[in-house]
Parts: C-alpha cells; sequence; structure tokens
C-alpha cells in the first residue's frame, strides 16, 4: 500500500514561499480550493522519479493520492509522462488525467513530460483529435500544445498546418496555445506557415500573437521580423 501520508509530508518540506507567491502571480486561475506549496517543478520531476522507482505498483499511488495540495496534481501529471508501460495503458492514465488540468501550467508540464514512442506517433495524433475540437479549455489547450511539441515536423507539418487552421475556439488560454504553435511552425517551416498567414483566416488575435511572439524570438533575422508586420490582421 502506497504511503500517502508520507508523500504528503515530503510535498511539504519541499514547499517555498517565494516560489509560492510567484506562481500564485503567474497562474492566477488556480482553483480556490487547492493549497498553493510552492515548489519548483525540478523538484516534482526528480519526486516523480523516484516514486516510480521506489512503488512496486503504480496503480496503488494513483488509487490513494489526493488533491489536498496543488502539486499533487502537477506531480501525478510528471509521473504518468514518466511511466514505462504498455501504450494504450499509458493513454488510459493520460485520459484520466486530463479532465484535472485547470490552468496553463499544470497542463504544460504535463505535455512536457509526456515521450511518444516513434511507433505510435499516427494513433497518438488520431488520439487526440477529440481534445482539439472540444469545449473544455484546458482539454484542447492540452492537444494544441502537444502537437506543437510533437508534430511539427517533417512527417507531420502539413496535416499540422491544416489541423491548427481548423481549430476555431475563442478561449484565452486556447488562443494562447494556438498562437504559440504558430509561432513554432513558422520557426521551423517559415515558408509554409507563412503562406497560412497571407491568407488572414486564422482569428485575428491569435494570427498577430502568433506575430507578435515570432518577432520576440532570438531565432527569427531582422529582416524576417520586419516582413511579418505585413501579415498582421487589422
Amino acid at each position: 500500500m502506497y504511503d500517502y501520508e508520507k508523500l504528503k509530508n515530503t510535498l511539504q518540506t519541499l514547499s517555498e514561499e517565494k516560489h509560492r507567491d510567484f506562481h500564485r502571480k503567474l497562474v492566477p486561475n488556480i482553483k480556490d480550493n487547492l493549497i498553493i506549496l510552492g515548489i519548483p517543478v525540478p523538484r516534482l520531476r526528480k519526486l516523480a522519479k523516484e516514486i516510480l522507482s521506489e512503488c512496486d505498483n503504480i496503480d496503488d499511488y494513483f488509487a490513494c493520492v489526493g488533491h489536498t495540495f496543488y502539486e499533487e496534481i502537477m506531480l501525478q501529471g510528471i509521473v504518468i509522462g514518466y511511466l514505462s508501460c504498455d501504450h494504450r495503458k499509458k493513454l488510459h492514465y493520460i485520459s484520466a488525467f486530463v479532465p484535472n488540468i485547470s490552468d496553463w501550467a499544470v497542463c504544460d508540464t504535463f505535455c512536457s513530460s509526456i515521450r511518444i514512442p516513434k511507433t505510435e506517433k499516427q494513433s497518438f495524433y488520431e488520439y487526440l483529435s477529440p481534445y482539439l475540437y472540444g469545449e473544455n479549455e484546458f482539454a484542447v489547450r492540452f492537444g494544441v500544445v502537444m502537437l506543437l511539441q510533437n508534430y511539427v515536423c517533417d512527417e507531420f507539418i502539413v496535416r499540422t498546418l491544416d489541423t491548427l487552421k481548423n481549430i476555431r475556439n475563442n478561449q484565452y488560454y486556447v488562443q494562447m496555445a494556438l498562437a504559440w504553435a504558430w509561432s513554432v511552425c513558422y520557426i521551423k517551416y517559415p515558408e509554409q506557415t507563412l503562406s497560412v498567414f497571407a491568407e488572414k483566416s486564422l482569428d485575428r488575435f491569435v494570427q498577430n500573437k502568433a506575430i507578435q511572439k515570432c518577432r520576440e524570438s532570438l531565432r527569427i533575422t531582422d529582416n524576417d521580423k520586419k516582413r511579418l508586420l505585413s501579415y498582421k490582421i487589422k
């Protein structure tokens, strides 16, 4: 049986007041019923690896872990991301966790923890589809962030651009993720992405924010930054 009380005590010892205050400002929409301890993500990642190495049956951990602390939720996502198991079982854990995502930090930390086997990239793309076109703000963001982190590549770029074009969602954290995704596409595939910007068919906020993000990048030349201004939607 997993020692949940020991985990709670460990989390409390890792708490940092300055980080707690900083995170509250950075992520203003954390649920009011959650206690924020203020634990840096690198420490949570280290703890996740310890849990996986010490726990004989990871289902014991998932069965008893609670939602008292904000960091408990983030930790669960990291554990799932790091978990080595059958791909279908991994999808089961991912699907169970997505409804617990209620802010961008948990979403993005979770996404960055997941590694998709090369043999499963096609099937995982299909798995993401219901999230991309759903209504839950952070479930959609999960899908978009997984796309930008894993599918802006030669094999998938045409499909990814087409998918991003078809996501119509006016929720703030979805739109910010879409802008981020388009900026990543531009940095890696500038001409293909510009052809989409030239259509000016994207949501105005998304396209203009994407261009802003591109122009803030150190990986883009000054000339290209100037050229991008002509693609802004007025």
